[in-house]
């Protein structure tokens, strides 16, 4: 039985006494002429007794039938002097009384125990049930996890040999740029595109290494990198996209904030980061399309956003598309954002999407002015 509050069982205790002394009194005043009376009297005696043990249970049951005994004496004595067998008849509704009064409030005190027991059981229930899901949930996550460390020992053991193939390819490709580099003037028209070749396969051999590197569970790329003017990074690396752009027609707007345009930072990795963040949105927007890069310093910190107009990134989904593996368009491999998000953290910075002013996605890298190896930092100038 749910537990009632005190004020409401006081209140109905005292309305059975007063029901039980009421038809005490009624007993007494009635004459015993009045027959059809005296025994709706009688039967009125059972209400208080059947509500006391419902209500208090068998303490209470005992209770009011023996009070209603007490209240049943006036009756008995007036009919006492009616012979020892009407006197016996009257007085069988004693035992009835108490009876009834035991009954009753035996069987609701049963009542209340097994309510008390099944609700138990219902919080066990609930309890297991909260333990199960949890459990289950992470199950899910460690078979998650498992499948992502399959998908890395896999990943381990063919980039290993894929990056011998490249590799060498890549120092070819290195050592012919410089022997053309040394035929070509420092004036010559070419030069720079030269320039940006060489600095491309360096970068690239870095990107392997980077996959490797991942791939192997380091937290950061192996090896010491450069500092570089954030403005030369970012005109390398809108230069190297500029034949996408313009396949696709896809407008380009760059805001660089003279502050932050002088910032030395880690070349190799941010010309990775940008480039994959820019790749991502030329191949999100459709024909015609505009991509956008902003950087601003907001307090002690550098931010570098990279906003199109493409379908955006769904809200349930901005978390996982930085998990390795997690591809949202179909052939790829899922290691892009993934790389890039490791890329920033080896930076001491973070990395979120949230939807664009333009209306698809926005990427913001988030850098502070110092932090880890290869740090953001200030030069005058």
């Amino acid at each position: 039985m749910e537990k009632k509050s005190e004020k409401m069982t006081r209140a109905w205790f005292w309305l059975l006494f007063v029901m039980v002394t009421v038809v005490g009194v009624l007993h007494t005043v009635t004459p015993t002429s009045y027959w059809f009376w005296h025994t709706l009297y009688r039967r009125l005696s059972y209400l208080p007794i059947v509500i006391g043990a419902v209500w208090f249970g068998l303490r209470g049951g005992v209770v009011f039938s023996l009070l209603a005994c007490v209240a049943f004496i006036p009756h008995l004595w007036h009919f006492s002097g009616r012979g020892s067998t009407v006197f016996l008849a009257e007085a069988t509704e004693i035992p009835l009384y108490l009876g009834a009064g035991l009954l009753v409030g035996w069987i609701a005190d049963r009542e209340s125990r097994l309510r008390r027991r099944y609700q138990e059981i219902s919080v066990r229930l609930e309890e297991s049930y909260a333990r199960l899901h949890r459990e289950s949930a992470l199950l899910i996550e460690l078979e998650s996890q498992l499948a992502a460390s399959q998908k890395m020992s896999a990943l381990g053991e063919l980039s290993a040999s894929v990056a011998h193939e490249i590799k060498n390819p890549l120092a070819a490709i290195r050592g012919t740029v410089e022997i053309i580099l040394d035929d070509m003037g420092p004036d010559h028209p070419k030069r720079e595109f030269a320039g940006i070749l060489l600095k491309e396969t360096d970068r690239l051999a870095t990107a392997v290494n980077n996959v490797l590197s991942y791939s192997r569970r380091n937290e950061s790329p192996s090896g010491e990198e450069g500092q570089e003017q954030l403005r030369s990074i970012l005109s390398r690396t809108t230069s190297l996209i500029s034949g996408q752009l313009e396949r696709k027609t896809v407008t380009l707007e760059t805001f660089v904030s003279p502050d932050t345009g002088k910032l030395q930072v880690p070349a190799d990795r941010f010309s990775q980061v940008l480039l994959n963040l820019l790749l991502n949105a030329c191949e999100a927007v459709g024909e015609g399309g505009m991509v956008r890069i902003r950087t601003w310093f907001e307090g002690r910190g550098l931010r570098i956003e990279v906003a199109d107009d493409g379908p955006g990134v769904p809200e349930e989904l901005r978390q996982e598309i930085f998990k390795p593996f997690h591809s949202g368009r179909e052939g790829g491999t899922g290691l892009g954002l993934a790389i890039t998000s490791r890329l920033v953290a080896a930076c001491g910075g973070v990395i979120a999407v949230k939807k664009s002013d333009l209306g698809g996605a926005a990427f913001t890298v988030s850098m502070p002015e110092s932090g880890c190896a290869g740090d953001v930092k200030v030069k005058g100038g």
